[in-house]
């Protein structure tokens, strides 16, 4: 086999090659895309067919052996052709791929996207009215707070107003029993027996030496004339007594009621308030009438003891603390009744502790003693510590009771500050 007949074979295999690679194309992209190159490369096979016609017919002079190696090194470049533009198409191929995938992926994001824009609308339209509602339940809780505070002063007033119409009764009480006590010594004086001693004397009163001399009654009448002024004297230093604690416990109702009217006079103005006269006046309008259940109050104040604060809403907690820890004490059995308003002072605030010696708190009510209407006392309303606690948050400060249990009786902790919040600056 010459070089020739090689050259013929390896021809007709690259335009086998160039056919079979179009059609290759043709099937995978399509008449559409590739049907004019397909039919450029065959033409271009067809015409050197036609070149190579003459030489094979001896038709030219020129050699079969330049003519074949020519042919197959066209056929090649063909193939070359026809393999590059399959590559170019491969790639563009892959890029419209990608492209409606990244197009494919950006609908799929847009959906998300509208999908997460319309949820968002809806969590917040749902925001929306879940902040009006709780805007409208704030406006709701600061009204009804308003109207605590509001419940509580007037409340607080009236308790106060209470305490000092209890203790004013039992004072009259006591000013009704040496009342009694004065009419009762009035009534057992010998006024009478005077009288009759003067009908006497003026009946002899012409024999007055012998009548005091010689008769048994004028014998008897300076002896019994000093009886009866020794009674008498007596009877009168009883009523001065009896009649000097009338005026003692009528002095006392005046200072309950001076007390009371001033601090019904200042209301909603913080003032420089000195603790020791405000706890004593609080002591004094707690101040019980002796009985059986005596209770001892004392007062441990430092010196300086100054505190800026709204004199009458602090009046109003002591009273009431006082009031319990009095009533603690005459319900228990111990037989030193005793309360202790204790004043220290931590930084740039006070607290003001009242202790009492009584019937104690168990553990389970230390925090329900300050809900409204709660109350152990069976004439009690359950409504004093509740307002001491809203009006003690209104002053700046807390209250809180403490106990060991029962019968160990209790503390009651009141811790303000030294100045009002709004005037600290």
């Amino acid at each position: 086999m010459n070089v020739a007949s090689i050259s013929s074979l390896l021809q007709d295999a690259v335009q086998l090659c160039v056919v079979g690679y179009a059609l290759r194309l043709t099937h995978r992209f399509g008449t559409a895309r590739v049907g004019w190159s397909t039919f450029s490369a065959l033409a271009l096979l067809a015409v050197l067919r036609l070149l190579q016609a003459p030489v094979h017919m001896n038709l030219l002079s020129t050699p079969a052996v330049s003519t074949e190696v020519v042919g197959v090194l066209a056929s090649l470049l063909v193939l070359v052709g026809i393999i590059h533009t399959g590559a170019v198409l491969e790639a563009r191929r892959r890029a419209e791929l990608q492209e409606k995938q990244m197009e494919r992926r950006v609908a799929e994001k847009t959906q998300e996207l509208a999908a997460a824009n319309a949820s968002l609308r809806e969590t917040a339209e749902r925001l929306e009215a879940e902040i009006a509602e709780r805007s409208r339940v704030a406006a709701q809780m600061e009204q009804t707070y308003k109207d605590l505070l509001v419940a509580s002063r007037e409340a607080g007033m009236s308790e106060v107003a209470t305490n000092v119409l209890h203790n004013v009764g039992n004072v009259l009480n006591s000013v009704n029993i040496s009342a009694s006590l004065v009419a009762d010594h009035v009534a057992r004086l010998r006024v009478a027996n005077v009288s009759r001693v003067a009908d006497l004397l003026d009946a002899n009163s012409e024999e007055i030496v012998t009548f005091l001399t010689t008769d048994p009654r004028g014998r008897q009448l300076p002896a019994y004339i000093r009886d009866l002024g020794q009674h008498l004297t007596q009877q009168q230093e009883a009523i001065i007594r009896e009649l000097e604690f009338v005026r003692k416990k009528i002095a006392h109702i005046k200072d309950i009621v001076v007390v009371q009217q001033d601090y019904a006079r200042v209301s909603g103005l913080a003032e420089p308030v000195r603790l020791s006269e405000l706890v004593e006046d609080a002591l004094h309008i707690n101040t019980d009438v002796p009985s059986q259940n005596r209770v001892e109050f004392i007062a441990e104040i430092p010196p300086d003891d100054e505190i800026l604060v709204e004199r009458h809403k602090l009046l109003q907690i002591l009273v009431n603390l006082v009031q319990n820890a009095r009533h603690a004490c005459e319900e228990s059995d111990a037989k030193d009744k005793r309360v202790i308003v204790r004043v220290s002072k931590e930084e740039d605030r006070v607290k003001i502790a009242v202790i009492d010696n009584g019937v104690g708190i168990p553990h389970q009510n230390l925090t329900k003693i300050f809900n409204h209407g709660f109350t152990t006392r069976k004439d009690g309303h359950g409504f004093g510590l509740h307002s001491g606690a809203l009006v003690a948050k209104e002053l700046g400060g807390t209250l809180v009771a403490e106990s060991p249990g029962p019968g160990l009786g209790a503390t009651f902790t009141l811790d303000l500050p030294l100045r009002p919040p709004d005037t600290r600056s």
